[in-house]
């Protein structure tokens, strides 16, 4: 997926649904649901770059350290362990957000998506509940 069309499918709508579904994927794993909710609050606060594949985020623990993370593979301590990490987590939000705003119906070009206030406090609740 090109940079541009990954920037205009994730936002804050998609990942809040992206982040809706995933928490109720793994729901039964307790592991997998705890890096879930790990990678909504890092994602805020860690520096991250996303290519629609590839997941480029700073360390949690680490300020300065980069990860490069897949779906499928990530580098830290867990994700070596092949136990689940926030990383990997936070890349399969993003990947599943990109895909939910590539779905999206087609908005005019040069008009960027605005949710509404109902939209953005549902998101807000999602985030924080």
């Amino acid at each position: 997926m090109a940079n541009a069309t990954v920037a205009q499918a994730v936002n804050r709508q998609t990942v809040a649904l992206a982040l809706r579904d995933a928490r109720a994927k793994c729901a039964a794993s307790h592991r997998w649901l705890n890096a879930v909710n790990r990678a909504a609050l890092n994602l805020e606060s860690c520096r991250w770059s996303f290519d629609g594949d590839t997941l480029r985020v700073e360390s949690a623990t680490n300020s300065g350290d980069f990860y490069t993370v897949t779906v499928e593979v990530c580098p830290c301590s867990a994700g070596k362990a092949g136990k689940p990490c926030w990383h990997r987590a936070g890349c399969r939000l993003l990947c599943k957000a990109a895909e939910m705003g590539q779905d999206a119906p087609s908005r005019h070009q040069d008009a960027p998506a605005r949710p509404t206030m109902a939209e953005l406090q549902a998101a807000a609740d999602e985030l924080f509940a």
